[in-house]
């Protein structure tokens, strides 16, 4: 019976579309290959346009944005691990964390949690190499509570002790796994052999985080939170002129213009040895070839973006994509990349797995394709879609007027010009073969590469392939308990 119902009701609805369509005007419906579009008339936004210097020098990327009752902020600090100390790695990390979970004066961390959670405000810190980002998005409806908490969280942070001691406690038992993953371990093994002896090669270990105190953390906040230090961006339903305001009172009333700015230390690659290997019983070698390469701005960089993108980054139709993976099945993944570092000098690097047994030969055959490369130059294919690849990513950096505010912010803190996005299409396209190869063998010298594996350290050094092998470089091999020692 059910059953019968229900193809009756199935038919009730067959035939009610049917009348509809019947009564609706008939239309032909094109082909895709024949339907027209309006061009699309798009141009940069200038970054200047949403910039604006408070009276006590802090910059400001500020948009209205009313399409949704949200508010996002983000305040880019100048801070990060090139500032931790030897012997007190892992300070930058632990203090962002502490910032958002450590409480603040005259509200506990518990408090806190609450009123975020009443108010559905999200907040959070993130420090890397070279920064420390504030991020907070919370309804414009609640702005007023959502600066109060803001407010006391970037300049008036308690470091609670018994979160702090439990924030240590985290931080110690994670250090004891974060190499499970050979990736990982592979990604801290390059940073200790491209930066030896430098502070971007040091690595918190549990006695590193056990020699944190509670008062680094409020030097720390002492030294970073200044004006020069910070670059504030925010977009949402507002008024602009009522939010600028607001934003300088607020700034204004916490930091000081006469204090001075942060200056990072110098940090140059250093590589000491030709070959390491972190020995691991493992069925896979993690491999990443690297050489030392430049730092930003520079006159070389975007030529050599193009010969990164030919040679390795352009995905599985690259030159090392197509030999390495699609060819010869050495691998599932493959890449070059050459870092984009403002701060201190990158490298530019090839990054791939494949199985022990064929490390030495998918290593050989990436030297093959580079000095090929090298040698033989590009197409003039390859170059129109390596430029085509960089352009037509720029729509997204500004999708909605967020976007704008944060690219801006975040290009400032870099301390590119203000034409740095609008004369960057021009400057791409007007790139020849000829500056990309001249580039491209001002740097990518092969027979400068430092490798860095994670393997079966004995399967890698019995396997040959041709002139190649490993063996040939000296390589130091450690455990990866000792990576710390390196």
């Amino acid at each position: 019976m059910r059953k019968k119902s229900a193809l009756f009701l199935a038919a009730a609805v067959v035939l009610l579309c049917g009348v509809q369509h019947a009564g609706a005007k008939n239309k032909t419906v094109k082909h895709p290959s024949l339907l027209s579009y309006e061009k699309l008339d798009w141009k940069i936004p200038e970054g200047k346009e949403s910039r604006v210097i408070s009276k006590n020098g802090i910059k400001l990327y500020i948009a209205e944005d009313k399409t949704l009752p949200l508010i996002s902020m983000g305040v880019i600090i100048k801070s990060g691990s090139i500032l931790d100390v030897k012997g007190k790695e892992g300070l930058s990390s632990l203090f962002a964390v502490l910032m958002r979970r450590g409480g603040v004066n005259g509200y506990s961390p518990e408090k806190i949690d609450e009123l975020l959670a009443r108010y559905s405000i999200n907040i959070g810190f993130n420090s890397d190499n070279d920064s420390l980002v504030f991020s907070a998005d919370f309804l414009s409806e609640f702005s007023d509570t959502a600066f109060t908490i803001i407010e006391k969280m970037l300049f008036n942070p308690s470091f609670d002790d018994k979160i702090f001691a439990k924030e240590k406690a985290i931080a110690s038992e994670y250090v004891k796994y974060r190499f499970d993953d050979p990736e990982s371990l592979l990604e801290a093994a390059y940073e200790k052999a491209m930066y030896s002896g430098s502070i971007i090669a040091g690595l918190a270990d549990e006695k590193s985080i056990a020699a944190i105190t509670r008062k680094d953390l409020i030097d720390y906040h002492s030294a970073v939170m200044k004006n020069e230090n910070m670059i504030i961006y925010i977009s949402g339903n507002f008024d602009k002129n009522e939010m600028t305001g607001k934003l300088e009172k607020i700034f204004s009333s916490n930091t000081n213009k006469s204090n001075t700015a942060i200056d990072f230390p110098s940090v140059a690659v250093n590589t000491p040895n030709k070959c390491l290997i972190i020995d691991r019983k493992i069925s896979q070698s993690y491999i990443r070839m690297g050489l030392p390469f430049i730092k930003r701005p520079h006159p070389d960089y975007y030529a050599l973006s193009i010969a990164g993108i030919i040679l390795g980054g352009g995905g599985f139709t690259s030159r090392l994509g197509s030999a390495v993976r699609s060819d010869a099945g050495l691998t599932y993944s493959i890449y070059s990349h050459a870092e984009s570092n403002y701060t201190y000098p990158g490298t530019f690097y090839v990054d791939f797995f494949t199985r022990n047994e064929t490390s030495a030969k998918a290593a050989a055959l990436c030297l093959y394709e580079i000095n090929k490369f090298l040698k033989d130059g590009i197409t003039d294919a390859e170059l129109e879609s390596a430029k085509n690849m960089l352009i037509e990513t720029l729509p997204s950096y500004f999708r909605s007027p967020g976007d704008i505010v944060s690219t801006y912010a975040r290009s400032d803190y870099n301390g590119n010009p203000d034409n740095h996005y609008t004369s960057y299409p021009d400057k791409i396209r007007a790139l020849t073969k000829n500056e990309v190869m001249a580039a491209a063998k001002k740097y990518i010298k092969p027979e400068n590469f430092v490798y860095v594996i994670v393997g079966d350290s004995e399967k890698v050094m019995n396997v040959r392939e041709g002139d190649f092998s490993f063996n040939g470089f000296s390589p130091v091999i450690i455990k990866p308990e000792d990576i710390m020692k390196y």
